[in-house]
């Protein structure tokens, strides 16, 4: 636990029989382990509480990456908008109604 062995659990215990008494020792045992086991619960839901935040931090990205990203999709879509496609819509539309017309 600490590093104490059966030995110096027992000098202690020995010590707190002496010291606190045969009579108070019960009730000393028993509120030390119910502070014990608060002090565990605490820690647990500190624990839990930080394992939260860390993965809400890992799914939600923060605003500097968010406008990083709007930036470079805008970049994006003004180069596909600036960049006239070879073969426009119109001129496979005359195409196709020429070669329907050629094949009659």
């Amino acid at each position: 636990m600490f590093g104490l062995g059966m030995p110096e659990i027992l000098l202690i215990l020995a010590l707190a029989l002496i010291i606190i008494g045969p009579k108070k020792l019960p009730d000393l045992a028993k509120t030390l382990g119910k502070s014990m086991r608060e002090f565990k619960g605490a820690a647990q839901d500190f624990k839990n509480s930080i394992n939260i935040e860390t993965s809400i931090a890992d799914i939600d990205p923060s605003p500097e990456e968010i406008q990083k990203n709007i930036k470079a999709a805008n970049k994006e879509l003004s180069e596909n908008v600036d960049e006239p496609s070879k073969d426009s819509s119109k001129e496979k539309l005359k195409k196709d109604t020429s070669e329907d017309s050629s094949s009659k």
